[in-house]
């Protein structure tokens, strides 16, 4: 595991990174259509959706589709020019893009559904890592969905860093999991998305709030 105080500085080069980000696609594009495809897939399904939320928007090609499915979608990322391409790309009147983090996102409990895609596998810090997923599980329903997609780990876990700034860090899948878990967050479906060399897998998981957790917290709470 990485010492606390390296993570942290690792952890504030990705944010000044995607901070100036001005795209987001480093993989083929036929790998964010299939996202695309896998996407609807698992929309469908889940009934009228009140408000989304897209925690880390990018340009907002998926908070566009995602509208086709909710009444109103607001799309976060912490890059202003990827917020500028995002409202310039033009969209139905059901979707609204800000620059913010996750922390400064107001709606806490009202989502119907929040998604969180591509992006917790550039917290290298496990201490924001936890703090985000908690953060995630805040701003739904007590019956909403969490919808997240990470490239995880099959061995144990891995780092990457690079000149540019760009950090990564792919959890095992198995600490992925157990970290969802113990955030009070429950797996409902998961999907392979794609295979990548050196052991490293591409997911996708619709999680939900777990009900013991809740009541656990209820119980401490009074």
């Amino acid at each position: 595991m990485l010492l606390t105080r390296q993570s942290r500085a690792l952890q504030r080069s990705g944010d000044a990174y995607w901070k100036r980000a001005r795209d987001t696609y480093h993989a083929p594009p036929e790998f964010y259509a299939e996202r695309e495809r896998a996407l609807r897939e698992i929309l469908g399904p889940l009934g009228e959706i009140g408000l989304a939320i897209d925690v880390g928007c990018g340009d907002g090609r998926y908070s566009r589709v995602i509208a086709e499915y909710a009444e109103l979608v607001q799309g976060f990322d912490i890059s202003p020019s990827l917020i500028s391409r995002a409202r310039a790309a033009g969209s139905a009147g059901n979707v609204e893009f800000s620059v913010g983090t996750v922390a400064e996102i107001a709606s806490s409990g009202m989502a119907d559904l929040v998604t969180c895609m591509g992006v917790t596998s550039c917290i290298v810090d496990p201490v924001t890592f936890d703090q985000s997923l908690s953060l995630l599980r805040r701003l739904l329903k007590p019956s909403g969905s969490l919808l997240m997609i990470d490239t995880l780990s099959t061995g144990s876990d891995m780092h990457r860093a690079y000149r540019s700034g760009y950090v990564a860090r792919y959890r095992a899948r198995s600490s992925y999991e157990r970290a969802i878990q113990c955030g009070g967050l429950e797996i409902v479906r998961e999907m392979d998305m794609a295979m990548f060399g050196g052991g490293l897998v591409n997911r996708m998981y619709l999680l939900r709030k777990h009900a013991s957790h809740s009541a656990q917290q209820l119980d401490a709470a009074g």
